[in-house]
């Protein structure tokens, strides 16, 4: 391939990649990666893993909650919201001394 053809591949591959993370985030969730239309076209939230997010993270991503729930896929706000609360009970559950609920016998 010459130089010019080289160059119109870079300029045809870096335009859709342009296109791809202006349109799309990349959600990576406890059952895997999802792609979600954008509610607005901007570079951010191009790749973000929810699986520990927790009420403050979510409070700091909305755009990316406003598309998920657009996108039929609130289930994942929920999941990942669920499990983030656990993570901060059994942390607070650690620094209190408390057994968590891992090393309960019976």
């Amino acid at each position: 391939m010459n130089r010019f053809g080289c160059f119109l591949t870079g300029i045809i591959v870096g335009a859709f990649g342009t296109y791809f993370t202006m349109s799309y985030h990349i959600v990576s969730a406890h059952d895997g990666m999802h792609a979600v239309p954008k509610v607005s076209a901007k570079f951010s939230d191009v790749y973000v893993d929810i699986r520990h997010f927790g009420y403050k993270e979510w409070d700091d991503h909305r755009p990316l909650a406003l598309a998920l729930y657009q996108a039929d896929k609130a289930y994942l706000l929920q999941d990942s919201a669920t499990e983030g609360f656990r993570q901060t009970i059994g942390n607070v559950l650690n620094q209190l001394g408390s057994p968590s609920d891992n090393s309960i016998q019976r």
